[in-house]
């Protein structure tokens, strides 16, 4: 299924509201696909929003394909974070 979120129609906006419901963020925020014609935002990233993570994301082009690659980097102790969420 490929969902262009930077699209303002129902469906894009049903989907990211379906996903938010579960405390999920959709991360990504720069086109991942893009052509000579067109440029879109198909790759998702989605976040667990409860666990209050500081990460950075990196969307890189690459010379073939059309499609950047998404790059995810979380930052602190995964398991620290995790014990304080589940107090």
């Amino acid at each position: 299924m490929n969902i262009d979120i930077t699209k303002e129609e129902y469906r894009n906006q049903k989907y990211l509201y379906e996903i938010e419901l579960k405390d999920f963020k959709q991360i990504v925020k720069e086109p991942t696909r893009i052509t000579e014609k067109s440029k879109s935002l198909i790759d998702h990233v989605f976040m667990d929003m409860e666990r209050k993570l500081n990460y950075k994301i990196k969307n890189f082009k690459i010379d073939y394909g059309d499609h950047n690659i998404q790059i995810l980097t979380l930052e602190g102790n995964l398991d620290q974070n995790k014990k304080q969420n589940k107090s």
